[in-house]
């Protein structure tokens, strides 16, 4: 199986063979900035491939890679370092019984609770605070960002 250039990503160097594995430098899309991708081959067309025509997968420039024994093949061994993700957060918007408005103040990590909050549950949203809020609305948040939801509660008398 040769792992050659594609429309996509043309090969400059590779960086890491084994039977069925290799990582390779390159430039993306006639871009000038060199990048990294990776590919499996082993079988047949191998992954990933498109309307079965080989492919290469972009590895991003946060990804670092390393390359264990590289002089011995047979033990040779890729780790890929991928950088931290910040911790899922949920949003809170609080207001007072028969309040209107919501006020947007109050995000917080995820791990604080067991579990995204339900409507119709009472909370409290500080460790220590005895004021409950019941969960009126949970939005999912469907788009990148550090938040998984949007929790609206109002406070209970």
């Amino acid at each position: 199986m040769s792992l050659e250039s594609t429309s996509k990503f043309k090969v400059e160097k590779i960086i890491y063979q084994s039977p069925k594995f290799a990582i390779a430098s390159g430039y993306w899309d006639g871009g000038s900035k060199l990048g990294l991708a990776c590919r499996w081959y082993a079988d047949g067309i191998g992954y990933p491939q498109t309307y079965g025509k080989p492919q290469w997968m972009n590895l991003p420039a946060e990804v670092s890679v390393e390359v264990k024994d590289l002089l011995n093949p047979s033990r040779s061994e890729v780790v890929l370092h991928f950088p931290p993700i910040a911790e899922p957060k949920i949003f809170f918007h609080t207001r007072g019984k028969g309040e209107v408005l919501w006020g947007n103040n109050l995000p917080m990590a995820l791990s604080a609770f067991v579990r995204l909050p339900e409507v119709g549950e009472q909370i409290t949203l500080r460790i220590g605070d005895h004021d409950l809020h019941r969960v009126e609305r949970v939005v999912h948040v469907g788009f990148p960002t550090d938040y998984v939801a949007e929790v609206f509660c109002e406070r209970v008398e």
